[in-house]
């Protein structure tokens, strides 16, 4: 079944989608390898997984074993409730700094968006001077 007809999402199937919600995931920020020349100082992933599970998508080469323990890619969608906590937290340690946000998910899929987690980094990361 498609998950999209003419643009509007179809919630039937995502049914089998396991979405978990913790307060004690880790790996919300993380600070890049400096040997390494990325374009970002930190990457922020307030979900991993995502309900669209395509077949193309890049996640599922950077982390095969910890994506085939939770179901497959698009069966699963962590919600990291800790994100605007640790925001908070590393506050002042952001200032200047360039964040790749949502490196292992989709921010705008629709657990996303029903979590109302997207929305409130997205407000507190608007309070950062970056």
């Amino acid at each position: 079944m498609d998950r999209y007809v003419h643009g509007i999402p179809n919630f039937k199937s995502y049914d089998a989608i396991n979405v978990r919600e913790d307060e004690k995931f880790r790996n919300v920020l993380v600070q890049q390898n400096k040997e390494i020349d990325f374009d970002f100082d930190y990457t922020l992933n307030p979900y991993q997984g995502c309900s669209y599970g395509c077949k193309e998508c890049y996640v599922q080469d950077i982390i095969p074993s910890s994506i085939e323990k939770k179901g497959g890619w698009g069966s699963f969608v962590e919600i990291r409730r800790r994100t605007v906590e640790v925001l908070d937290k590393y506050r002042e340690k952001l200032k200047d700094k360039r964040i790749f946000v949502s490196t292992l998910s989709d921010l705008w899929m629709p657990e996303a968006v029903a979590s109302g987690l997207t929305r409130a980094v997205l407000e507190k990361l608007a309070t950062i001077d970056f």
